[in-house]
This record gives structure tokens, C-alpha cells and sequence, in this order.
């Protein structure tokens, strides 16, 4: 079993219809996030939404962000998905 997994940079419908299957899977309190909330979250430039495929089927997402931080060492709420956190990415360990 081969998984692929690649970067979005485009919302279409099968892209919606894989978040509508798999969201409920991870949280049955999270709003759907429809069409405009996803290409929201592909073009930020802080965020990297990565899908899995097994034989062509999306399996699952990752959304990947970086915020910079103000100081507080505490997750961020996203504004557009209100049920995602982002954790600080620290530099300079």
C-alpha cells in the first residue's frame, strides 16, 4: 500500500467531499469547513494543507501552520477555522 501525499493548491470537489468524510472522524463538535473556508486556509501564506492518498482516494489531511508569536507561549485560535489550533513555531532553539 503506497500513500502519496501532496500540498493543495486548489479547492475542488473532491477535496470538499474528503474534509466533509474525514472531519467527523476527528471531532464531532467541528464545524464543516465548506468551500471558501478551505481555499482560505490553502492561500494563506501560513499554511500548508497536505492530503494523504492510498490508490488515488484521500485517506487524510494535515494542515501545517506558522504564526508568529507575541509572546505567549499558548496554542493560536485559527480565525477562519474556528475548531483548528496552531502552535508557536519557535526560532532560534
Amino acid at each position: 500500500m503506497a500513500v502519496t501525499v501532496e500540498a493543495l493548491t486548489v479547492v475542488h470537489d473532491e477535496i470538499v467531499e474528503a474534509f466533509d468524510r474525514l472531519l467527523p472522524k476527528l471531532s464531532s463538535t467541528a464545524r464543516r469547513l465548506d468551500r471558501d473556508a478551505l481555499a482560505q486556509l490553502i492561500s494563506a501564506e501560513s499554511t500548508t494543507v497536505l492530503v494523504a492518498r492510498v490508490s488515488g482516494k484521500i485517506v487524510g489531511t494535515k494542515i501545517v501552520g506558522t504564526l508568529r508569536s507575541r509572546g505567549r507561549n499558548r496554542p493560536e485560535r485559527s480565525k477562519i477555522a474556528p475548531g483548528l489550533h496552531f502552535l508557536p513555531v519557535w526560532r532560534g532553539f
